[in-house]
């Protein structure tokens, strides 16, 4: 169940699982930043935010953390792009200067 709760003034939505086997609170932030909390059953709503409340600087580092990690993958497809035409303009009879021209624009 989605649930909003409010960590040194930042809202973060985390869904509920309750857990038959569980024995412990597990706290997750997948990739994205989507936070998961797996509980044992008969785990009061206060205990859940208690706990979120002492972990909340590591959890809001680890959101931060993974929402990053879309906008690095498309940065690293960039980079693959250019190593390509890199290789091409270096393994080809095209002028060296094309080269030079490729790494002044991907620097740009």
């Amino acid at each position: 169940m989605k649930q909003e709760i409010e960590l040194l003034g930042n809202k973060v939505e985390y869904t509920h699982k309750v857990s038959k086997r569980a024995k412990r609170l597990r706290l997750a932030v997948h990739c994205g930043g989507e936070v998961t909390i797996t509980t044992p059953r008969f785990v009061s709503q206060n205990f859940i935010k208690k706990f979120m409340f002492q972990k909340s600087e590591w959890l809001l580092n680890k959101i931060e953390e993974l929402k990053n990690i879309p906008k690095k993958k498309l940065e690293l497809n960039e980079i693959r792009q250019q190593v390509d035409v890199a290789e091409e303009i270096l393994c080809s009879k095209q002028d060296i200067n094309d080269f030079g021209r490729m790494l002044h624009e991907a620097w740009m």
